[in-house]
């Protein structure tokens, strides 16, 4: 006999795996543990942030361009993809016009980060014709022959990057509220 994880009623365990007396206990069960993940998630996230000081240049860029991606698909939750023009996809990404390996002066910067489908983005060479007419559309010719124009080598420094995560935490955080109302 076992005790019930959620309920703790006695019951006969069947397995090793076997945690909870019934399929209501169980659902219960995968809620409190899926939480539980998800907050374990965000602490070692978090942890990691503090870890390494905000001096590892490399994470803090991972990181920056990471939020600068979900950031453009937030911002542009209601367009269809930039590239094909899709309204609906599998997956979104956060996809550059100028390739963030390349041109790292503009790899943080939202005029070059815009809601496209992974279809695109990974297996279409970015479908860069497309982009750009819908680009043009989207923020006008000067905006992208100036985007064009980046070629130099950015190097970020931790405490810009930093500030900037800092930033556009709080600009998701103000996305998501608006979104969800």
């Amino acid at each position: 006999m076992a005790k019930c994880k959620i309920c703790k009623k006695e019951y006969v365990k069947k397995s090793i795996k076997h945690m909870v007396c019934s399929y209501e206990c169980s659902l219960a069960y995968s809620e409190l543990h899926l939480s539980k993940k998800v907050k374990e998630k965000k602490q070692v996230a978090r942890k990691e942030l503090i870890a390494f000081n905000n001096k590892d240049v490399r994470k803090l860029t991972v990181i920056a361009k990471n939020l600068a991606q979900h950031y453009a698909r937030l911002r542009d939750v209601d367009d269809s993809c930039i590239s094909c023009c899709k309204p609906i996809a599998k997956q979104w990404d956060g996809g550059h016009y100028m390739n963030a390996k390349y041109f790292s002066a503009v790899r943080l910067n939202t005029l070059n980060i815009h809601k496209q489908c992974s279809h695109c983005n990974d297996w279409n060479n970015e479908n860069k014709a497309e982009y750009r007419k819908n680009l043009i559309n989207k923020i006008g010719l000067a905006k992208v022959e100036w985007l064009e124009n980046q070629k130099g080598v950015c190097k970020y420094t931790a405490e810009y990057l930093v500030k900037y995560i800092r930033v556009f935490r709080k600009k998701i955080r103000q996305m998501k509220k608006r979104l969800n109302k």
